[in-house]
């Protein structure tokens, strides 16, 4: 009979020997050191639920609380039902435990809960729990070898593209949620900005600012480098503040020749779909694949 119990650090660390022994792989898994210490500080604080098949693990949930000025907390998840439990309805299970414990730690108060899937099977699961999904794709181009359409191209006025400083980050994210104050779930510029921390993964040194003659802001690009595909830049968010169009042409073409010539071979991006994967499509990008990010507000008692 299958058994759903929240995580010790012990039930962690029999978790890194079944990784280590190749009993237990997850693309995810990146840095299996850093992982697991990770993984064993969050099991300590009621963060990880797990799943038992015959006493054997079988699956596990990981959650990731972050507090939010003004909105609900927002809980994401990671992990799954491991490879030949499948089909057992431990994933039901792993779901029910997780909502569950999201309760327990977090405080009283309204979350968000996210859940990211690539699964149709998982997609159900949410979907009658009262999950509401949006589609997502993934958008890559490479850039290991010069192309002529990659080349950077002229803009009708004077513009420069410089890497943005750490502490340009708070003043950018205000930028961003009033750019796009009119778009369905953007932030206020504090949460926006610490999102962009929060990965651990933010790369400044990379990201690119573009102003005018007179320093005024025209726009940036922010992107991270995800631990397990360190060679794609990942393009976490675009902001055109200034009405010119060609400057998000360019802040994509800039990027481009800034990954190239730090060693990267693909820039991608995620897209809601509509009118942005059409941009993105036109300038080079192609479909790499699509997943769905459910999300439902619970009440934290």
């Amino acid at each position: 009979m299958p058994d759903v119990l929240v995580a010790t650090p012990a039930d962690v660390a029999e978790l890194r020997t079944l990784h280590a022994d190749g009993a237990f792989h997850a693309d995810y898994v990146a840095d299996g050191t850093r992982f697991f210490a990770d993984l064993e500080r969050a099991a300590a604080r009621g963060e990880v639920v797990l799943a038992r098949q015959d006493g054997r693990l079988a699956g596990a949930c990981r959650l990731f609380v972050q507090p939010e000025p003004g909105r609900p907390t927002l809980v994401t998840t990671l992990g799954g039902v491991f490879d030949g439990y499948e089909r057992r309805g431990l994933g039901g299970l792993l779901v029910d435990a997780m909502l569950d414990q999201v309760g327990a730690v977090t405080a009283a108060g309204l979350v968000e809960v996210w859940v990211d899937s690539t699964s149709p099977h998982l997609d159900r699961l949410l979907e009658v729990r009262g999950f509401e999904a949006e589609r997502f794709d993934e958008l890559t181009c490479g850039v290991s070898a010069r192309r002529t359409e990659d080349t950077v191209r002229p803009l009708p006025r004077a513009l420069r593209a410089r890497a943005i400083a750490a502490d340009e980050i708070d003043d950018l994210g205000k930028l961003y949620a009033a750019t796009y104050t009119g778009l369905a779930g953007t932030p206020d510029g504090m949460t926006v900005a610490d999102r962009w921390r929060r990965t651990g993964h933010l790369r400044t040194d990379l990201s690119r600012l573009v102003t005018d003659d007179a320093g005024k802001v025209s726009g940036f690009a922010i992107v991270l480098v995800w631990p397990d595909e360190p060679e794609d830049l990942w393009l976490e968010s675009v902001c055109v503040a200034d009405p010119e169009p060609e400057v998000g042409r360019y802040l994509v073409d800039t990027l481009r020749s800034t990954a190239r010539a730090n060693g990267f071979v693909s820039l991608s991006v995620g897209t809601r779909g509509g009118p942005m994967a059409v941009s993105y499509r036109e300038l080079g990008f192609v479909q790499k694949y699509s997943w769905a990010r459910h999300s439902l507000i619970v009440a934290s008692l």
